[in-house]
């Protein structure tokens, strides 16, 4: 079945499923949305870490080399939707963009289930991984993300199919390692977490699963092709490679020391700082807007290169003065937040608030019962694992790891959200750990029943 053209035809119609689920949702809910289009109160444009989307369509590839907020990927998505808009400037620009956004997210979704469903019949069988992926597109914590016009959603959906292609690299070592190493570099052209202290720990992550050492470093000598390129590139036009994510506010966030820099000095100092008007009108827009069209400040201005270098050395400094206990005591509170629901995100939602069945799945889906699963199959996979698998498994384990911790130690308030990225593998992970674990009791009773007949 697992090699069938039955089996593509059913992970096919999953996909449509899913899409249509998501669309018609999104459409039967629209009476509630905000201006008839918004599910949440921000759009594309208002987000921290994206670009004018009239600088965007105006000059697409200029913008795009002149950001330094963020890698590109996300605004990369956004310019291509802008230059095919009837719009052409204004709040009509942002909406046809943001409503091209949210089809956008609904197709991803729909690869995210299919890649789910394909995955899980591997681990389970056909009927448990059906009714699991379909149990899943319900999630109201997905649902939510989908539906948020940023880069969490594609995130969770490349590392749910980077983890897949890295399980199926650990069983067939003549795998291509192409499919694997696009889904890196997508995700370091994406998040500045997944950039080179991430690729350190792939690259160790594919010598665990035993992929060829020639593999390991094709894919090494591709990533360093295309990200030593692209952040040498920013090194030299900003003098660092990035200027927003986990470094700077979010280490102050963290440990919360909030009492110079927070998300409100942070936003109010585009009024107080900034280059002289007529240094400013030899920048690109991308450079020396000050006011996005949504009204929100522009961080890529040039301005905020000086403010974020002083935040880094700032929060730096108060990081490296706190005790271990205090420490400790911080990223409890970060560990609390992120195993709250990751529906409940900070901001209001249209759609999701009305879900019937969003307590259910959120308390499912946080702690107590989350971790406490999530513990269980660990030690069901410690179970039943076999001394020549410890490195494959370290090795499907280190991305996880890395990405949960980078979540827990790099941010405050906002952890739940970032407890997305993973929450696709911890389900499939869970799923199919249970089944083994179910299977293993059901032929241990076969076996003890068979002995006593005999």
């Amino acid at each position: 079945m697992r090699h069938s053209r039955a089996f593509l035809r059913l992970s096919i119609a999953i996909g449509i499923i899913t899409f249509a689920f998501y669309v018609g949702l999104q459409t039967y809910m629209r009476p509630y949305a905000l201006d008839g289009t918004y599910f949440q109160i921000w759009s594309s444009e208002t987000m921290m870490q994206t670009l004018s989307v009239e600088d965007l369509r105006r000059a697409p590839l200029q913008s795009l080399w002149h950001l330094h907020m963020q890698p590109p990927l996300l605004d990369a998505i956004r310019a291509l939707l802008a230059t095919m808009a009837n719009s052409n400037k204004g709040l009509a620009l942002v909406r046809e963009v943001d409503k091209s956004l949210y089809v956008v997210w609904a197709l991803a979704a729909a690869v995210l289930f299919a890649g789910m469903f394909r995955w899980l019949t591997h681990l389970t069988n056909t009927t448990v991984a059906l009714l699991a992926t379909l149990m899943f597109i319900f999630h109201p914590g997905i649902i939510f993300y989908a539906t948020l016009l940023e880069g969490t959603f594609l995130s969770s959906v490349l590392i749910f199919l980077m983890y897949y292609e890295l399980w199926k690299l650990s069983g067939d070592r003549q795998r291509s390692i192409l499919p694997f190493t696009t889904l890196v570099i997508s995700l370091a052209l994406l998040r500045t977490l997944f950039q080179w202290p991430a690729i350190l720990v792939f690259a160790a992550s594919l010598i665990l699963v035993q992929v060829p050492r020639q593999k390991v470093w094709t894919a090494m000598a591709i990533c360093t092709l295309v990200l030593g390129s692209y952040l040498t590139k920013q090194y030299i036009q900003f003098g660092t490679t990035s200027t927003f994510g986990w470094r700077g506010l979010n280490i102050c966030r963290s440990i919360g020391s909030t009492e110079r820099h927070d998300l409100g000095t942070y936003h109010a100092a585009i009024e107080t700082i900034g280059e002289p008007r007529d240094q400013e009108s030899a920048l690109p827009p991308a450079l020396s807007r000050r006011i996005k069209v949504s009204g929100t400040p522009n961080f890529n201005h040039v301005s905020f290169l000086t403010l974020n270098e002083e935040m880094v050395k700032y929060c730096s400094d108060r990081l490296k003065g706190l005790t271990f206990l205090a420490l400790l005591e911080a990223f409890r509170v970060n560990w609390n937040i992120y195993f709250s629901p990751s529906s409940r995100y900070v901001t209001q939602h249209e759609l999701v608030d009305r879900l019937p069945w969003r307590d259910a799945y959120d308390s499912m889906f946080s702690s107590p019962v989350l971790p406490g699963a999530l513990i269980l199959a660990l030690l069901v996979t410690i179970l039943f694992m076999r001394k020549e698998s410890i490195a494959p498994h370290l090795g499907l384990f280190l991305p996880g790891a890395y990405i949960l911790l980078v979540s827990v130690i790099g941010e405050r308030g906002e952890n739940m959200r970032l407890k997305i990225f993973l929450e696709p593998v911890f389900y499939v992970f869970i799923i199919a750990m249970l089944y083994k674990a179910l299977a293993r009791l059901r032929s241990r009773r076969v076996t003890s029943a068979r002995s006593k007949q005999a």
